[in-house]
């Protein structure tokens, strides 16, 4: 208590002042120069040239940054399910690595058996008849027989007059032959062949066929025309 008996009144408690550091870098690596009328104190650290720098603090903020989030959670199972639905490589598939495939060519289905061969090339005659034979304006005695040769096969020269056989049977087997006769065509004809004889039974079948330079056309099929009047006619084409 004070001595005029009043009590006595606690102490005023100054805090010291603080001194604010003023950092002058100085060449060289000379010393920081200190301000004395500064506030606030600071402690100075020198890091020697070339070492490494602390890590940073990682504050709660960070932290939950750097947990996995609901949409990493998704693209996960997402990725899993995806790997988990494609058929993996077994020993008995080809590995998909940089050099699958370069070696063997393309894959080819389980079944699909040996790769083919080179097309051999295409065995024939020097006279053919690719564009088959025709018959038409049957008669009852007759019918018109028709068929063109290809002597050759394109660029060939001209073989000139080519003979051609027709032979006409009533059966496919040709047993017995009713007809043959050999006539010629060349280039001026375009290598057709039209035949016109009258040496037929009426209402027959007949079976035909043409041969030239060793070839032999495909066989036909004809047929008269009936002898006297009809109650009904059917026609082809």
């Amino acid at each position: 208590m004070a001595g005029d008996g009043r009590p006595a009144e606690p102490p005023v408690l100054r805090a010291p002042r603080l001194q604010r550091v003023r950092v002058t870098a100085a060449r060289g690596g000379g010393a920081a120069e200190l301000d004395p009328d500064s506030r606030f104190d600071a402690e100075l650290t020198r890091t020697p040239r070339g070492a490494a720098l602390p890590s940073p603090a990682v504050s709660d903020h960070d932290e939950d940054r750097s947990r996995p989030g609901r949409r990493d959670f998704l693209r996960g199972v997402t990725a899993a399910g995806l790997a988990a639905a494609l058929p993996g490589c077994d020993d008995g598939e080809v590995p998909l690595d940089d050099d699958a495939g370069t070696d063997a060519g393309p894959l080819a289905p389980p079944d699909a058996g040996p790769p083919p061969g080179p097309v051999p090339p295409r065995e024939r005659s020097y006279a053919t008849f690719e564009h088959g034979v025709a018959s038409g304006d049957p008669l009852p005695n007759g019918v018109i027989l028709w068929t063109r040769v290809t002597p050759g096969m394109p660029g060939d020269p001209d073989p000139g007059t080519v003979e051609v056989t027709v032979e006409v049977a009533r059966d496919v087997g040709f047993g017995t032959v009713d007809l043959t006769e050999t006539v010629t065509t060349d280039a001026s004809r375009d290598f057709t062949v039209k035949l016109d004889r009258d040496l037929l039974d009426p209402a027959t079948t007949y079976y035909y066929r043409f041969s030239a330079l060793g070839d032999t056309s495909p066989i036909g099929r004809t047929r008269t025309a009936p002898d006297g009047p009809v109650d009904g006619l059917r026609l082809a084409i």
